[in-house]
Protein backbone atom coordinates (compact mmCIF):
# COMPACT_ATOMS: atom_id res chain seq x y z
CA UNK A 1 0.00 0.00 0.00
CA UNK A 2 1.20 3.50 -0.92
CA UNK A 3 2.75 5.27 2.26
CA UNK A 4 0.33 7.93 3.47
CA UNK A 5 -2.37 6.80 2.02
CA UNK A 6 -5.60 5.54 4.69
CA UNK A 7 -6.12 2.05 5.30
CA UNK A 8 -9.57 0.95 4.39
CA UNK A 9 -11.94 -1.88 5.85
CA UNK A 10 -11.41 -3.36 2.28
CA UNK A 11 -8.05 -3.28 3.03
CA UNK A 12 -8.25 -5.13 6.57
CA UNK A 13 -10.58 -7.66 4.65
CA UNK A 14 -7.86 -8.60 2.43
CA UNK A 15 -5.19 -8.82 4.64
CA UNK A 16 -7.53 -10.91 7.12
CA UNK A 17 -8.52 -13.33 4.39
CA UNK A 18 -12.60 -12.50 5.41
CA UNK A 19 -15.35 -10.46 4.18
CA UNK A 20 -16.02 -6.65 4.37
CA UNK A 21 -19.27 -7.64 6.37
CA UNK A 22 -17.14 -9.74 9.20
CA UNK A 23 -14.54 -6.66 9.53
CA UNK A 24 -17.13 -4.25 10.35
CA UNK A 25 -19.05 -6.01 12.92
CA UNK A 26 -15.70 -6.25 14.88
CA UNK A 27 -14.22 -3.14 14.17
CA UNK A 28 -17.64 -0.31 13.37
CA UNK A 29 -19.72 -2.47 15.62
CA UNK A 30 -17.49 -3.96 18.34
CA UNK A 31 -19.75 -7.69 17.48
CA UNK A 32 -17.07 -9.92 18.61
CA UNK A 33 -20.06 -12.48 20.27
CA UNK A 34 -21.08 -13.31 16.85
CA UNK A 35 -17.91 -14.70 15.21
CA UNK A 36 -15.43 -17.72 16.27
CA UNK A 37 -12.40 -16.01 18.87
CA UNK A 38 -9.89 -17.02 15.95
CA UNK A 39 -11.82 -14.99 13.18
CA UNK A 40 -11.99 -12.06 15.72
CA UNK A 41 -8.19 -12.31 16.43
CA UNK A 42 -7.27 -12.35 12.72
CA UNK A 43 -9.34 -9.55 11.94
CA UNK A 44 -8.17 -7.04 14.66
CA UNK A 45 -4.52 -8.37 13.93
CA UNK A 46 -4.55 -7.25 10.32
CA UNK A 47 -5.75 -3.96 11.61
CA UNK A 48 -2.59 -3.13 13.60
CA UNK A 49 -0.90 -4.50 11.44
CA UNK A 50 -2.21 -2.23 8.45
CA UNK A 51 -2.26 0.83 11.00
CA UNK A 52 -6.17 0.97 10.56
CA UNK A 53 -7.61 4.10 12.35
CA UNK A 54 -11.46 3.87 12.54
CA UNK A 55 -13.04 6.93 10.89
CA UNK A 56 -14.54 7.95 14.69
CA UNK A 57 -16.87 11.12 13.16
CA UNK A 58 -18.51 8.18 10.27
CA UNK A 59 -19.13 6.05 13.37
CA UNK A 60 -20.75 8.52 15.54
CA UNK A 61 -22.99 9.05 12.73
CA UNK A 62 -23.88 5.50 12.01
CA UNK A 63 -24.18 4.75 15.90
CA UNK A 64 -25.64 8.28 17.02
CA UNK A 65 -22.96 7.89 19.56
CA UNK A 66 -19.77 9.72 20.24
CA UNK A 67 -17.94 7.32 22.53
CA UNK A 68 -17.24 10.53 25.09
CA UNK A 69 -17.49 10.63 28.58
CA UNK A 70 -17.90 14.43 29.91
CA UNK A 71 -16.10 14.82 33.30
CA UNK A 72 -18.33 18.03 34.91
CA UNK A 73 -15.85 19.85 37.48
CA UNK A 74 -16.98 23.21 39.36
CA UNK A 75 -15.20 26.64 38.93
CA UNK A 76 -15.16 26.75 42.40
CA UNK A 77 -12.50 24.10 42.96
CA UNK A 78 -14.14 23.66 46.82
CA UNK A 79 -16.89 21.83 45.31
CA UNK A 80 -15.09 19.80 42.99
CA UNK A 81 -12.24 17.66 44.48
CA UNK A 82 -10.41 16.17 41.56
CA UNK A 83 -7.44 14.28 42.43
CA UNK A 84 -5.19 13.41 39.39
CA UNK A 85 -5.80 9.18 40.69
CA UNK A 86 -9.67 9.90 39.79
CA UNK A 87 -9.18 11.76 36.16
CA UNK A 88 -6.39 8.18 35.88
CA UNK A 89 -8.96 5.76 36.61
CA UNK A 90 -11.37 7.37 34.34
CA UNK A 91 -9.17 7.41 31.47
CA UNK A 92 -7.62 4.00 31.71
CA UNK A 93 -11.29 2.67 31.92
CA UNK A 94 -12.47 4.31 28.81
CA UNK A 95 -9.39 3.95 26.82
CA UNK A 96 -9.73 -0.15 27.86
CA UNK A 97 -13.30 0.75 26.25
CA UNK A 98 -12.12 2.86 23.05
CA UNK A 99 -13.87 5.84 24.51
CA UNK A 100 -12.34 9.23 25.11
CA UNK A 101 -12.78 11.96 28.56
CA UNK A 102 -13.67 15.42 27.93
CA UNK A 103 -13.34 17.95 30.34
CA UNK A 104 -15.94 20.49 31.07
CA UNK A 105 -15.97 23.17 33.63
CA UNK A 106 -19.10 24.82 34.28
CA UNK A 107 -21.39 27.96 35.90
CA UNK A 108 -24.50 26.27 37.49
CA UNK A 109 -24.79 29.91 39.45
CA UNK A 110 -24.75 33.25 38.91
CA UNK A 111 -23.07 35.01 35.19
CA UNK A 112 -23.13 31.81 32.76
CA UNK A 113 -26.20 29.79 34.46
CA UNK A 114 -28.38 29.97 32.06
CA UNK A 115 -26.34 28.75 29.09
CA UNK A 116 -24.83 25.78 31.41
CA UNK A 117 -27.31 23.20 30.07
CA UNK A 118 -26.33 23.68 26.53
CA UNK A 119 -23.01 23.83 27.33
CA UNK A 120 -23.39 20.31 28.14
CA UNK A 121 -24.75 18.99 25.34
CA UNK A 122 -22.48 20.85 22.92
CA UNK A 123 -19.57 18.48 24.48
CA UNK A 124 -20.91 15.92 22.25
CA UNK A 125 -20.68 13.44 25.44
CA UNK A 126 -22.53 10.10 25.51
CA UNK A 127 -23.02 10.78 29.23
CA UNK A 128 -21.58 12.60 32.01
CA UNK A 129 -19.50 11.99 35.42
CA UNK A 130 -20.34 14.88 37.75
CA UNK A 131 -17.97 15.31 39.73
CA UNK A 132 -19.73 17.87 42.35
CA UNK A 133 -20.19 17.17 45.85
CA UNK A 134 -21.44 19.78 48.23
CA UNK A 135 -24.53 22.59 47.32
CA UNK A 136 -25.33 20.18 44.56
CA UNK A 137 -29.17 21.44 44.21
CA UNK A 138 -28.25 23.78 41.46
CA UNK A 139 -26.07 21.38 39.76
CA UNK A 140 -28.75 18.36 39.72
CA UNK A 141 -30.81 21.13 37.74
CA UNK A 142 -28.27 21.89 35.58
CA UNK A 143 -27.30 17.98 34.60
CA UNK A 144 -31.37 17.12 34.36
CA UNK A 145 -31.77 20.18 31.88
CA UNK A 146 -29.15 19.15 29.70
CA UNK A 147 -31.04 15.34 29.46
CA UNK A 148 -27.82 13.63 29.51
CA UNK A 149 -27.10 10.18 31.63
CA UNK A 150 -25.21 10.96 34.29
CA UNK A 151 -23.24 9.27 37.05
CA UNK A 152 -22.00 11.77 40.07
CA UNK A 153 -18.88 10.50 41.83
CA UNK A 154 -18.22 11.63 45.61
CA UNK A 155 -21.53 12.62 45.90
CA UNK A 156 -23.73 11.57 48.69
CA UNK A 157 -26.84 10.95 46.66
CA UNK A 158 -30.05 8.23 46.83
CA UNK A 159 -28.90 7.20 43.01
CA UNK A 160 -26.63 7.44 40.34
CA UNK A 161 -23.74 8.21 42.38
CA UNK A 162 -20.23 6.26 43.17
CA UNK A 163 -18.57 7.30 46.84
CA UNK A 164 -15.75 5.95 48.44
CA UNK A 165 -16.63 4.25 52.17
CA UNK A 166 -15.60 6.48 54.16
CA UNK A 167 -17.31 5.40 57.17
CA UNK A 168 -16.21 1.41 56.50
CA UNK A 169 -12.57 2.47 56.13
CA UNK A 170 -12.53 5.06 58.99
CA UNK A 171 -13.79 1.55 61.36
CA UNK A 172 -11.53 -0.60 59.60
CA UNK A 173 -8.65 1.49 60.26
CA UNK A 174 -9.24 2.20 63.95
CA UNK A 175 -9.94 -1.77 64.42
CA UNK A 176 -6.61 -2.49 63.01
CA UNK A 177 -4.95 0.19 65.67
CA UNK A 178 -6.72 -1.11 68.71
CA UNK A 179 -5.85 -4.44 67.02
CA UNK A 180 -2.35 -3.64 67.00
CA UNK A 181 -2.65 -2.66 71.56
CA UNK A 182 -3.39 1.12 71.11
CA UNK A 183 -6.23 1.76 73.43
CA UNK A 184 -6.60 5.45 73.83
CA UNK A 185 -7.07 7.10 70.36
CA UNK A 186 -7.94 10.59 69.48
CA UNK A 187 -10.13 11.24 66.67
CA UNK A 188 -9.57 14.76 65.07
CA UNK A 189 -11.09 16.87 62.72
CA UNK A 190 -10.85 20.32 63.47
CA UNK A 191 -13.36 21.46 60.39
CA UNK A 192 -15.86 19.30 61.59
CA UNK A 193 -18.13 22.10 62.29
CA UNK A 194 -16.84 24.83 60.42
CA UNK A 195 -18.80 23.83 57.43
CA UNK A 196 -22.82 22.60 58.37
CA UNK A 197 -25.27 21.90 56.08
CA UNK A 198 -24.74 21.87 52.43
CA UNK A 199 -21.06 23.00 52.87
CA UNK A 200 -20.09 20.26 54.74
CA UNK A 201 -19.06 16.88 52.87
CA UNK A 202 -20.47 13.81 53.91
CA UNK A 203 -17.03 12.32 54.28
CA UNK A 204 -17.02 14.17 57.48
CA UNK A 205 -19.81 13.07 59.31
CA UNK A 206 -19.02 9.40 58.09
CA UNK A 207 -15.65 8.63 59.23
CA UNK A 208 -16.66 10.13 62.73
CA UNK A 209 -19.20 7.28 62.95
CA UNK A 210 -16.89 4.73 61.80
CA UNK A 211 -14.34 5.76 64.46
CA UNK A 212 -16.91 5.59 67.31
CA UNK A 213 -18.54 2.38 65.74
CA UNK A 214 -14.84 0.71 65.94
CA UNK A 215 -14.21 2.20 69.77
CA UNK A 216 -17.51 1.64 71.24
CA UNK A 217 -17.73 -1.81 69.75
CA UNK A 218 -14.14 -2.81 71.59
CA UNK A 219 -15.77 -1.09 75.01
CA UNK A 220 -13.39 2.09 75.02
CA UNK A 221 -14.37 5.56 75.04
CA UNK A 222 -14.67 8.05 71.56
CA UNK A 223 -12.94 11.39 72.30
CA UNK A 224 -13.17 13.87 69.12
CA UNK A 225 -10.37 16.78 69.15
CA UNK A 226 -10.87 20.30 67.94
CA UNK A 227 -8.02 22.18 67.56
CA UNK A 228 -8.24 25.53 65.70
CA UNK A 229 -5.57 24.32 63.60
CA UNK A 230 -5.20 20.45 63.03
CA UNK A 231 -1.27 21.16 61.68
CA UNK A 232 -0.28 22.52 64.89
CA UNK A 233 0.27 19.51 66.92
CA UNK A 234 0.63 21.69 69.72
CA UNK A 235 -3.03 20.68 70.86
CA UNK A 236 -1.70 17.20 71.47
CA UNK A 237 -0.29 18.21 74.55
CA UNK A 238 -4.38 18.28 75.89
CA UNK A 239 -4.12 14.26 75.17
CA UNK A 240 -1.20 12.81 77.60
CA UNK A 241 -2.92 9.46 77.32
CA UNK A 242 -2.93 8.84 73.62
CA UNK A 243 -0.98 6.84 71.54
CA UNK A 244 -3.13 7.11 68.11
CA UNK A 245 -4.18 9.82 66.63
CA UNK A 246 -6.80 9.69 63.64
CA UNK A 247 -7.08 12.66 61.18
CA UNK A 248 -7.44 13.33 57.14
CA UNK A 249 -4.09 13.83 56.22
CA UNK A 250 -2.06 14.78 53.03
CA UNK A 251 0.88 14.39 52.38
CA UNK A 252 4.44 14.00 54.35
CA UNK A 253 4.34 15.27 57.76
CA UNK A 254 7.81 16.68 59.08
CA UNK A 255 8.53 14.75 62.58
CA UNK A 256 9.75 17.88 63.93
CA UNK A 257 5.76 19.22 64.39
CA UNK A 258 5.18 16.98 66.44
CA UNK A 259 5.38 16.30 70.24
CA UNK A 260 8.48 14.85 71.99
CA UNK A 261 6.92 11.71 72.69
CA UNK A 262 5.82 8.11 71.35
CA UNK A 263 2.66 8.36 68.76
CA UNK A 264 1.46 6.94 65.69
CA UNK A 265 -0.82 8.73 63.29
CA UNK A 266 -2.95 7.43 61.01
CA UNK A 267 -5.62 8.72 58.88
CA UNK A 268 -7.40 9.01 55.66
CA UNK A 269 -6.15 10.29 52.24
CA UNK A 270 -5.12 9.51 48.36
CA UNK A 271 -1.67 8.43 49.47
CA UNK A 272 -0.24 7.04 52.41
CA UNK A 273 0.24 9.49 55.39
CA UNK A 274 4.38 9.51 55.93
CA UNK A 275 5.69 10.89 58.85
CA UNK A 276 9.20 11.94 57.70
CA UNK A 277 9.95 8.44 55.40
CA UNK A 278 8.05 6.19 57.78
CA UNK A 279 4.71 5.60 56.21
CA UNK A 280 1.70 5.69 58.56
CA UNK A 281 -1.47 3.18 58.49
CA UNK A 282 -3.76 4.70 55.66
CA UNK A 283 -6.92 4.41 54.28
CA UNK A 284 -6.41 5.00 50.82
CA UNK A 285 -9.20 5.70 48.41
CA UNK A 286 -9.67 3.45 45.71
CA UNK A 287 -9.88 5.79 43.07
CA UNK A 288 -9.57 2.70 40.42
CA UNK A 289 -12.47 1.18 41.76
CA UNK A 290 -14.78 3.92 41.95
CA UNK A 291 -13.60 5.04 38.30
CA UNK A 292 -14.69 1.32 37.22
CA UNK A 293 -17.93 1.80 39.24
CA UNK A 294 -19.02 5.00 38.15
CA UNK A 295 -18.24 4.11 33.94
CA UNK A 296 -20.32 0.75 34.54
CA UNK A 297 -22.89 2.70 35.59
CA UNK A 298 -23.04 5.42 32.85
CA UNK A 299 -23.18 2.71 30.85
CA UNK A 300 -26.09 1.24 31.91
CA UNK A 301 -27.71 4.20 31.90
CA UNK A 302 -26.84 5.07 28.47
CA UNK A 303 -27.99 1.77 27.51
CA UNK A 304 -31.30 2.40 28.96
CA UNK A 305 -31.20 1.90 32.55
CA UNK A 306 -33.54 4.38 34.16
CA UNK A 307 -31.93 4.49 37.73
CA UNK A 308 -28.98 2.91 39.66
CA UNK A 309 -28.56 2.81 43.59
CA UNK A 310 -25.74 4.51 44.96
CA UNK A 311 -22.35 2.58 44.92
CA UNK A 312 -19.57 2.43 47.84
CA UNK A 313 -16.57 1.38 47.15
CA UNK A 314 -13.86 0.46 49.73
CA UNK A 315 -10.73 1.95 50.60
CA UNK A 316 -7.53 -0.11 50.77
CA UNK A 317 -5.80 -0.11 54.26
CA UNK A 318 -1.96 0.53 53.68
CA UNK A 319 0.26 -0.39 56.57
CA UNK A 320 3.78 0.46 55.51
CA UNK A 321 6.83 0.36 57.77
CA UNK A 322 4.09 -1.40 60.39
CA UNK A 323 3.95 1.51 62.17
CA UNK A 324 1.09 1.29 64.66
CA UNK A 325 3.15 -1.43 66.20
CA UNK A 326 6.24 -0.08 65.60
CA UNK A 327 5.58 2.96 67.81
CA UNK A 328 3.45 0.67 70.53
CA UNK A 329 6.64 -1.64 70.79
CA UNK A 330 8.60 1.84 71.60
CA UNK A 331 6.48 2.95 74.20
CA UNK A 332 6.41 0.08 76.15
CA UNK A 333 10.13 -0.52 76.20
CA UNK A 334 9.74 3.41 77.71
Amino acid sequence: MPAGERVTLKDVAAHAGTSLQTVSQILNKDRDDLFRDETVTRVRLAARELGYRPNSIARSMRSGRSNCVGLVLDWNGYRSHNPPQLVSGLLQVLEKRGRHLILSRIHEEGEGAERAPEILREILADGLVVNYHTQIAAMEAVVEASGLPAVWVNAMRSCNAVIPDDRAAAEALVTHLIAAGHRHIVYCDAYMERYLGPERHFSKVERYQGYCAAMQGAGLKPVHAKPTQQEDFGWVADYPEATALVYYGVGAIDPRDLPDRDLCLAGFGEVPLQVGRRVMPTMVTDWDGIAVAVIDGLDALINGAESLPMVRVTSRLVLGDEAAEYVLRRSRRV
